[in-house]
């Protein structure tokens, strides 16, 4: 009971970086969301494998479990076909040249000194 609770959590926590991602145009943030998904994703159809076949005894479960999987492979594909498409926002092109000038900068005065 607890780790269905936990495991909600989760999923919750890892939607919740998805939206965050497409708002804000943060194609690492999508891409993350893409491989944690697809490790929560592998774990709970190996969890509901088990379950549907070796204690419940029913392969009908099994079949909708997958055709489910199926369904949820198709819309990773989606998303991971929009982030793919997403460009650079202006604000990481803001960092990145930030970052750029002060790593130049800083070399600048690191040779300085030595002279």
């Amino acid at each position: 009971m607890v780790g269905r609770i936990l495991e909600l959590l989760a999923h919750i926590v890892i939607t919740s970086i998805l939206i965050y991602g497409v708002k804000k145009s943060r194609r690492h943030l999508v891409m993350g969301w893409l491989w944690m998904r697809s490790v929560m994703l592998m774990t709970d159809l190996s969890v509901f494998a088990i379950d549907s076949i070796l204690i419940f005894h029913t392969w009908p479960l099994f079949a909708i479990i997958s055709v489910v999987f199926v369904g949820l492979c198709c819309a990773m594909v989606v998303v991971r076909s929009y982030a793919l498409t997403m460009t650079a926002t202006e604000e990481d092109e803001v960092n990145l040249q930030a970052v750029t000038t002060t790593t130049t900068h800083t070399r600048l005065h690191d040779t300085d000194d030595l002279v």
